[in-house]
């Protein structure tokens, strides 16, 4: 008989996974979607950075998330990064925008 496996709801494994890369590279994260199509899966993280941080830095970080993360999830997935500042984040985004958070 062969084994099963147990399935994890896709956002749960791509915050399990997000939540273990940005620890350890340090960063913040919200705003996540996904979506599925064809064979894989699309995902969208905003990152928070504080005013200090050079771009060039900032974007060196989003870069090695976007790349570390597909290989640790189990169905193939691009990764898009959104860079914003954590300073004046709420002042900027006057009206809430999706969080990924569940309803």
């Amino acid at each position: 008989m062969p084994k099963t496996r147990e399935v994890v709801a896709p956002i749960q494994e791509i915050r399990d996974k997000l939540d273990s890369i940005c620890s350890e590279l340090g960063l913040q994260y919200h705003g996540v979607r996904y979506r599925t199509t064809g064979y894989r899966q699309l995902i969208e993280v905003h990152l928070l950075f504080p005013h200090s941080m050079a771009v060039g830095e900032a974007h060196r970080l989003a870069t090695l998330l976007e790349e570390r993360l597909p290989p640790e999830l189990s169905v193939p997935a691009e990764v898009f990064t959104h860079l914003e500042s954590e300073e004046d984040h709420a002042a900027v985004h006057t009206k809430e925008h999706y969080t990924g958070r569940p309803e």
